[in-house]
Protein backbone atom coordinates (compact mmCIF):
# COMPACT_ATOMS: atom_id res chain seq x y z
CA UNK A 1 0.00 0.00 0.00
CA UNK A 2 0.89 3.75 -0.36
CA UNK A 3 3.33 4.58 2.66
CA UNK A 4 3.45 8.20 1.55
CA UNK A 5 0.26 9.12 3.41
CA UNK A 6 -0.13 9.60 7.29
CA UNK A 7 -2.75 9.84 9.53
CA UNK A 8 -3.22 12.83 12.03
CA UNK A 9 -5.87 12.01 14.73
CA UNK A 10 -7.46 15.20 16.01
CA UNK A 11 -8.63 15.80 19.66
CA UNK A 12 -12.24 15.25 19.64
CA UNK A 13 -14.84 15.69 22.17
CA UNK A 14 -18.31 14.05 21.12
CA UNK A 15 -20.76 15.46 23.20
CA UNK A 16 -23.81 13.84 25.09
CA UNK A 17 -26.22 12.51 22.28
CA UNK A 18 -29.17 14.06 24.02
CA UNK A 19 -30.97 17.63 23.08
CA UNK A 20 -32.33 18.95 26.38
CA UNK A 21 -33.08 22.72 25.41
CA UNK A 22 -36.78 24.03 24.61
CA UNK A 23 -37.34 25.89 21.44
CA UNK A 24 -38.09 29.68 22.14
CA UNK A 25 -41.70 29.57 22.46
CA UNK A 26 -42.50 32.20 19.37
CA UNK A 27 -40.18 30.41 17.05
CA UNK A 28 -42.15 26.79 18.01
CA UNK A 29 -45.63 28.56 17.13
CA UNK A 30 -43.83 29.90 13.73
CA UNK A 31 -43.02 25.81 12.44
CA UNK A 32 -45.54 23.38 13.90
CA UNK A 33 -46.57 22.92 10.11
CA UNK A 34 -43.34 21.91 9.30
CA UNK A 35 -41.83 18.35 8.96
CA UNK A 36 -40.42 16.17 12.23
CA UNK A 37 -36.88 16.84 9.97
CA UNK A 38 -37.04 20.70 10.12
CA UNK A 39 -38.37 20.26 14.09
CA UNK A 40 -34.92 17.86 15.13
CA UNK A 41 -32.69 20.32 13.21
CA UNK A 42 -33.86 23.18 14.53
CA UNK A 43 -33.67 21.39 18.02
CA UNK A 44 -29.58 21.03 17.22
CA UNK A 45 -29.52 24.27 16.13
CA UNK A 46 -30.58 25.95 19.43
CA UNK A 47 -28.51 23.39 21.16
CA UNK A 48 -25.71 24.32 19.29
CA UNK A 49 -25.44 20.61 18.53
CA UNK A 50 -23.19 19.58 15.71
CA UNK A 51 -24.31 16.08 14.04
CA UNK A 52 -20.88 15.46 12.57
CA UNK A 53 -17.51 15.58 14.22
CA UNK A 54 -14.53 14.93 12.07
CA UNK A 55 -11.66 12.80 13.85
CA UNK A 56 -9.05 12.35 11.31
CA UNK A 57 -7.37 13.58 8.14
CA UNK A 58 -4.30 12.22 5.98
CA UNK A 59 -1.27 14.17 4.76
CA UNK A 60 1.37 13.21 2.06
CA UNK A 61 0.00 12.64 -1.41
CA UNK A 62 -3.30 13.82 -0.61
CA UNK A 63 -4.27 15.04 -4.38
CA UNK A 64 -4.74 11.04 -5.53
CA UNK A 65 -6.97 10.18 -2.40
CA UNK A 66 -10.50 11.15 -1.13
CA UNK A 67 -10.38 10.59 2.76
CA UNK A 68 -13.12 11.24 5.49
CA UNK A 69 -13.05 9.99 9.03
CA UNK A 70 -16.14 11.17 10.95
CA UNK A 71 -18.32 9.97 14.38
CA UNK A 72 -22.52 10.55 13.30
CA UNK A 73 -24.61 11.69 16.14
CA UNK A 74 -28.44 10.52 16.06
CA UNK A 75 -29.86 12.50 18.85
CA UNK A 76 -32.49 11.97 21.46
CA UNK A 77 -35.06 14.25 23.27
CA UNK A 78 -34.73 14.55 27.24
CA UNK A 79 -35.80 17.02 29.75
CA UNK A 80 -37.45 20.11 28.70
CA UNK A 81 -37.41 19.60 24.38
CA UNK A 82 -39.04 16.26 25.43
CA UNK A 83 -41.83 18.08 27.23
CA UNK A 84 -42.13 20.40 24.41
CA UNK A 85 -42.39 17.55 21.73
CA UNK A 86 -44.62 15.78 23.95
CA UNK A 87 -47.30 19.18 24.49
CA UNK A 88 -47.20 19.89 20.54
CA UNK A 89 -48.57 16.14 20.21
CA UNK A 90 -47.45 15.77 16.46
CA UNK A 91 -44.11 14.71 16.50
CA UNK A 92 -44.26 11.11 18.06
CA UNK A 93 -41.62 10.24 15.63
CA UNK A 94 -39.14 12.50 17.49
CA UNK A 95 -40.01 11.11 20.92
CA UNK A 96 -38.77 7.27 19.48
CA UNK A 97 -35.51 9.19 18.35
CA UNK A 98 -32.57 6.60 20.63
CA UNK A 99 -29.21 7.87 20.74
CA UNK A 100 -26.95 6.09 17.92
CA UNK A 101 -23.32 7.02 17.02
CA UNK A 102 -22.04 5.41 13.70
CA UNK A 103 -18.47 6.25 13.39
CA UNK A 104 -17.26 5.70 9.32
CA UNK A 105 -14.50 6.24 7.71
CA UNK A 106 -13.08 5.73 3.76
CA UNK A 107 -10.56 6.18 1.65
CA UNK A 108 -10.64 6.24 -1.89
CA UNK A 109 -7.91 6.63 -4.64
CA UNK A 110 -9.34 9.23 -6.99
CA UNK A 111 -7.55 7.95 -10.11
CA UNK A 112 -8.78 4.46 -10.04
CA UNK A 113 -12.19 5.25 -7.83
CA UNK A 114 -11.03 2.27 -6.21
CA UNK A 115 -11.66 2.02 -2.31
CA UNK A 116 -9.10 1.36 -0.65
CA UNK A 117 -10.49 1.02 3.27
CA UNK A 118 -13.84 1.45 4.35
CA UNK A 119 -14.95 1.50 7.99
CA UNK A 120 -18.55 1.90 9.45
CA UNK A 121 -19.29 1.17 13.15
CA UNK A 122 -22.52 2.12 15.03
CA UNK A 123 -22.53 2.35 19.02
CA UNK A 124 -24.94 3.82 21.90
CA UNK A 125 -22.09 4.26 24.40
CA UNK A 126 -20.35 7.55 24.37
CA UNK A 127 -17.61 5.15 25.69
CA UNK A 128 -17.86 2.95 23.06
CA UNK A 129 -17.19 6.01 20.53
CA UNK A 130 -13.63 6.65 21.24
CA UNK A 131 -12.51 2.91 21.09
CA UNK A 132 -14.12 2.69 17.58
CA UNK A 133 -12.31 5.85 16.90
CA UNK A 134 -9.15 3.97 17.79
CA UNK A 135 -9.93 0.56 16.61
CA UNK A 136 -10.94 2.60 12.49
CA UNK A 137 -7.30 4.06 12.94
CA UNK A 138 -5.60 1.09 13.77
CA UNK A 139 -7.02 -0.92 10.88
CA UNK A 140 -6.55 2.17 8.39
CA UNK A 141 -2.92 2.20 9.55
CA UNK A 142 -2.74 -1.53 8.55
CA UNK A 143 -4.28 -1.36 5.84
CA UNK A 144 -1.51 1.69 4.72
CA UNK A 145 1.71 -0.39 5.78
CA UNK A 146 0.11 -3.69 4.01
CA UNK A 147 3.29 -4.76 1.23
CA UNK A 148 2.25 -4.90 -2.50
CA UNK A 149 1.99 -8.38 -3.88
Amino acid sequence: MDCRLTINRFDTEIESPYITKALHHDTLTKILKESDAVLYRLYQITSNRKEIKYFAEIEGDTLDYSFSAYVKTSFAFAGDAREQIESIGKSKSLLMKRPLFTIKSSLTNLYTNKVIFIYEHKVTRLSSVYDSMHTCLVELNNKLNEKVS
